[in-house]
């Protein structure tokens, strides 16, 4: 089995924006300096120049977008400043702007090279008996010592023997170079090769359209547990009917499946407050109940009375009424009336059993829905407390 270790798990790529849009402020126009101002507003040429002379954030003036959410949100309260700076504390801004879609992807090989791991480099790696690694420290130890000036792009094509409990074996494997960190990636094996009917074991300009499916049905036999928005790059031999190369392409799984990782920019937004005079983003997480969500709580006999949890779910309650995929808020009377403070607080059990590791402080804007002369939509901001609560934040 081949064994992939992770000495780095994310990477940044520089791509080309889409065309600036017209510097325009129609908005400005319509604000005004009371509290509470609710604004939308869309970033413009002008306003990501506002970092031309940044040696942290060159691309933010150059390209105009951000790297990510977390970057924008770093950086657009400094632009808000600028544009905003008569608007009082409790306004609100909701800010479009353009953010690349799958940050840190390179298919770009700048030099390659394969090599088998000698006796002498093993004991010089701290290995006393001189014939294998056997941890993903070895790899990263020997990567630095052996390729101490590697540069952005540069592939290892690495023989080694690796020792596991009692397991010896032999494996070939690639290491790809990116931000400065060595990684492991997912190498094309001769298996794999022939399992696709490549009995040279590389792929030429005649694969060109099937090798993401191919890399699909690689990874989804060797990457087990697989998160949307996951990352790998693929390691393959390709003939170029004069010359063999390495090249490599980014994948990313997309909840279903492997596809190729395109680099592009596209429009997002972020919601600003401004607080003490500071302007505070929304950096929640969103989420709607889906009918899984309604179920899971029906069943949980903590959360409501018998009424009220055979009010949601799907199928027949005990007394032989529809159950729904919305709480019931018309009849304050009827026992299966939901309150509000009901609803947070399942929501507050369905996000600790959905999200076990969330950290502190994180946010999540949850959208259900609920009947009143008719099915609707509303969405709570919850916000993880000290005290493991999920609470309605401020």
């Amino acid at each position: 089995m081949k064994k992939i270790f992770y000495l780095l798990s994310s990477a940044m790529l520089m791509f080309t924006a889409c065309d600036p849009m017209e510097d325009v402020y129609e908005e400005l126009d319509k604000a005004n300096t009371k509290d509470n101002t609710t604004v939308e507003t869309v970033l413009v040429k002008s306003d990501y120049e506002l970092y031309k002379d940044s040696t942290d954030y060159p691309h933010v003036a150059k390209e105009q977008y951000f790297i990510d959410e977390a970057e924008a949100a770093e950086l657009v309260p400094a632009i808000l400043n600028k544009r905003y700076s008569h608007l009082g504390n409790g306004a609100a801004i909701t800010v479009t702007y353009n953010r690349l879609s799958t940050p840190g992807i390179s298919n770009e090989v700048s030099s390659w090279v394969k090599h088998t791991v000698t006796s002498e480099e093993y004991v010089a790696n701290g290995d006393t008996k001189g014939d294998n690694f056997n941890s993903s420290k070895d790899f990263e130890s020997f990567l630095k010592r052996k390729y101490p000036n590697a540069v952005e792009g540069q592939l290892v094509v690495l023989t080694y023997n690796y020792f596991a409990g009692t397991v010896y074996e032999n494996i070939t494997d690639s290491f790809f170079f990116k931000d400065g960190s060595w990684m492991n990636i997912y190498h094309v094996t001769d298996k794999d090769y022939i399992s696709v009917n490549s009995l040279y074991k590389n792929f030429t300009s005649s694969n060109n359209a099937m090798l993401p499916t191919y890399f699909d049905k690689f990874l989804k036999e060797e990457v087990l547990e697989a998160k949307a928005g996951d990352i790998m790059y693929v390691s393959y031999y390709y003939y170029d009917f004069t010359n063999y190369n390495h090249k490599v392409m980014a994948m990313i799984y997309n909840g279903d499946k492997w596809v190729k990782a395109e680099g592009s920019v596209e429009t997002a937004t972020l919601k600003f407050k401004k607080k003490n005079n500071v302007w505070e983003p929304d950096l929640s997480i969103s989420y709607k109940l889906v009918v899984e969500d309604y179920v899971w709580m029906s069943q949980q006999s903590e959360l409501g009375t018998p009424a009220q949890l055979g009010n949601i779910g799907v199928g027949k309650n005990d007394e032989g009424f529809n159950r729904n995929t919305n709480f019931y808020q018309q009849d304050p009377t009827a026992a299966r009336y939901w309150k509000d403070e009901d609803i947070y607080n399942a929501i507050n059990a369905l996000l600790k059993y959905k999200y076990p590791n969330t950290e502190v402080g994180k946010k999540y804007a949850v959208t259900y829905e609920y009947y009143n002369s008719g099915i609707k939509a509303a969405t709570v901001v919850l916000e993880l407390m000290e005290s493991g609560e999920y609470e309605v934040a401020e």
